[in-house]
């Protein structure tokens, strides 16, 4: 079932983690806790146990490995984010912002990265910024001695850019956000994947109202978007310390002095890398993040984007 919302007044979504307290929303996981190895006999099952998963995203979540948190939107016959929570509609849905004389939906589609649903984000409006974000507070990780922060991982295909005035953090670029991820804390600054006609950028300090609070842009990659066509596009967003993020191969790190990182990776041709400061860059807060995907512009226009495959796994 599709579910269309509206609403008149912003709030912020950051407000999810009081809300997921109060009323104990419940998230759900990917793996069902069960051993595969459990029936086996030890030798067995201490070989298994050292034998790397492959991901396969094109199986989607149930059939790919196990993580901290996946949604592949084939599963949610409830609507569009019954995995994940927002301030308005606490038991999962979109948090959506309709602008004066412009319009913003999501939905689930018959179609995806891994198929056969994806999750659809639309905007359009000719006053001003519109949005549309579904958002999850996730449950705290306890952290073995070897915790160095956290990957969010989605796939997106941009559907539709098409922004007639200049706006956003982006320098002389009409920009739209693809997703957020930030702490739990009430008023937090957060990171936004941004994109434009022209490149791929990331944010630090917006709020999920795409307020810029004191906002400060690294340049991922320059490349024309439509040069793609409407072959999806795989983020990796790591936060995590420098050393980890060049194991991982973010080489933009290297140039990075500080020992922690926000880093971001797309389809493996570029990556861009920034230092974390103060409260940041003391990784607890990224033991219970707050992840957000969907779409916001800051101008007029029209995007449309669709989503699959987002997944959070804790660094070890």
């Amino acid at each position: 079932m599709r579910r269309w919302l509206t609403v008149g007044i912003v709030l912020s979504a950051w407000s999810i983690a009081a809300c997921a307290t109060i009323l104990g929303i419940e998230h759900f996981p990917v793996d069902d806790g069960t051993d595969a190895t459990q029936d086996r006999g030890s030798d067995e099952a201490s070989v298994d146990a050292t034998e790397p998963c492959v991901e396969n995203l094109a199986l989607g979540c149930q059939a790919s490995c196990p993580h901290a948190f996946c949604d592949d939107f084939d599963l949610d016959d409830a609507g569009i984010g019954a995995r994940w929570v927002s301030s308005y509609t606490p038991s999962g849905g979109p948090l959506l912002r309709l602008a004066p004389d412009g319009g913003a939906h999501a939905g689930r589609i018959d179609s995806g990265t891994s198929p056969p649903f994806g999750f659809e984000a639309f905007v359009t409006t000719d006053a001003g910024s519109s949005y549309v974000f579904i958002a999850n507070k996730l449950d705290r990780h306890p952290p073995g001695p070897g915790f160095v922060g956290l990957r969010y991982r989605f796939q997106t295909v941009v559907g539709a850019l098409d922004l007639s005035t200049l706006g956003g953090p982006v320098p002389d670029a009409g920009a739209a956000v693809v997703a957020m991820l930030g702490p739990s804390a009430f008023g937090s600054p957060v990171f936004a994947i941004v994109i434009t006609s022209g490149g791929f950028y990331l944010v630090v300090g917006i709020d999920p109202t795409l307020r810029q609070i004191n906002a400060t842009i690294t340049e991922i990659a320059t490349t024309d978007l439509k040069s793609f066509g409407g072959q999806p596009f795989l983020f990796d967003v790591f936060v995590t310390t420098r050393a980890r993020a060049i194991a991982e191969k973010l080489t933009s790190c290297a140039k990075v002095t500080e020992s922690t990182v926000i880093a971001v990776r797309v389809n493996n041709f570029a990556n861009g890398c920034t230092a974390l400061k103060t409260d940041l860059a003391d990784l607890v807060w990224t033991q219970d993040p707050i992840i957000a995907l969907g779409l916001g512009t800051w101008t007029d226009g029209t995007a449309r984007l669709v989503h699959d495959n987002a997944i959070v796994d804790f660094l070890e």
